[in-house]
């Protein structure tokens, strides 16, 4: 008697091998498409931190309030903190403001009460890392194009 012919349900190896890479080609594809995304991400949440370290700045040092804007001024300041719970930590908030000054034809300087005040949000090592932003500020009864 003669045995029936076996009929092998399995794959050999040539085909392991040949979807192994295809699922590599495949994945590989995946990953470098979510590169570019995964740049995004990590860009955008260190602008959601820069913008929090923003509004802690401006609530420790607010513009409101002061008769002299050039005493806003502020060096580095690196301990924002509420409540005695740091939540800055790893940046630096610094500020300057200056007096924007008008010259007309004939070289005479006018004061119009607006000053630039720029902020400036710092992290890591070096100055290559940081953000500035750059705003006007009108102060009321500071000048009205007066003579200097």
């Amino acid at each position: 008697m003669t045995n029936p012919p076996r009929k092998d349900g399995g794959f050999s190896l040539i085909e392991v091998l040949i979807a192994t890479a295809i699922l590599a080609v495949g994945l590989l594809a995946v990953f470098s498409a979510l590169s570019p995304a995964l740049a995004v991400f990590q860009a955008s949440k260190r602008l959601q931190e820069i913008q929090w370290v923003m509004a802690l700045g401006e609530l420790k040092h607010p513009v409101a309030g002061f008769s002299e804007l050039e005493d806003l001024v502020i060096e580095e300041d690196d301990e924002l903190a509420i409540d005695d719970e740091k939540l800055g930590e790893g940046f630096v908030f610094s500020r300057e403001i200056d007096e924007k000054i008008l010259e007309d034809d004939e070289d005479k300087q006018y004061d119009d009460g607006i000053y630039v005040m720029r902020t400036k949000i710092a992290w890591g090592e070096g100055d290559e890392e940081c953000e500035e932003f750059v705003q006007l500020v009108w102060k009321k009864d500071a000048g009205g194009y007066e003579k200097k």
